[in-house]
C-alpha cells in the first residue's frame, strides 16, 4: 500500500512570486494520512515489503535470485537481507541497490560474498541513493569466476529502515553464450 503524506499549513503559507513558480512554508503540521491520530511519520518499509523475501537474514538463508529487479525493505530495525545468485563463468555482473538516502537517515549499503562467506570487493557503501557493485571484464576487480555468490543489504546505521530496489544484471545471462560479434558478422570461418 502506498503511503500518502498530507501537509497542513496556515492560510497564506503558500504564495507565488514573480520569477518563482511556488514557495512552500514547511512550518505547518506534517501528518501521515495513512494513520489515525497524531502519529509522527517514520521511515518505514511498510508491512508488505517488510515480509517480502523473508526469512533471508543470514547467508545460509539467502533467497535465490536470477537476473532482474526486486523490491523489498530493510525492516524492522537491524534487519539484514541476503540474496544468492550463480554465474557460469565469463560473465559481467552488476548489482545496483536503489533507495531514498534521506540525507543519510535512510542510507543502505550492500556487500558481496563468495559461497564460503568471504567478503569480496568492491563494496557498495557510498552516500548516494544508489550503491553499485560491478564485477566486469573492464572493472578493477574483474569478473567473478563460476560459482554461487551472496549479496547482503543492510542499513548503514543499524537503527534505520528503508525500502529498496535491487537489480542484478548478468551478461551474458546465466546459461547463455558469449557474444560472437556483431549480428551482421556472418557465420564464423570453417
Amino acid at each position: 500500500m502506498a503511503r500518502r503524506w498530507v501537509m497542513r499549513a496556515a492560510a497564506g503559507a503558500v504564495a507565488a512570486l514573480a520569477g518563482c513558480s511556488l514557495i512552500l512554508d514547511f512550518g505547518g503540521d506534517l501528518r501521515d494520512a495513512g494513520t489515525a491520530g497524531d502519529a509522527a511519520p517514520t521511515i518505514d518499509g511498510g508491512a508488505m515489503s517488510c515480509t517480502a523475501y523473508e526469512p533471508n537474514d543470514a547467508q545460509d538463508s539467502a533467497i535465490a535470485i536470477e537476473a532482474g529487479t526486486l523490491s523489498a525493505a530493510v525492516c524492522p530495525e537491524g534487519d539484514r537481507d541476503w540474496y544468492a545468485f550463480s554465474v557460469d563463468g565469463a560473465q559481467d555482473v552488476v548489482i545496483e541497490l536503489r533507495f531514498d538516502n534521506r540525507n543519510g537517515a535512510g542510507d543502505l549499503d550492500m556487500l558481496l560474498f563468495d559461497d564460503q562467506g568471504a567478503e569480496l570487493l568492491p563494496k557498495g557503501n557510498g552516500f548516494s541513493d544508489v550503491e553499485r557493485i560491478e564485477r566486469t571484464a573492464t572493472s578493477q576487480h574483474g569478473r567473478l569466476p563460476a560459482g554461487t555468490y551472496a549479496v547482503e543489504v543492510f542499513a548503514f546505521q543499524n537503527n534505520r529502515t528503508n525500502d529498496y530496489t535491487l537489480e542484478l544484471t548478468i551478461d551474458p545471462p546465466t546459461g547463455g553464450t558469449p557474444d560472437a560479434g556483431p549480428p551482421d558478422a556472418g557465420p564464423p570461418d570453417a
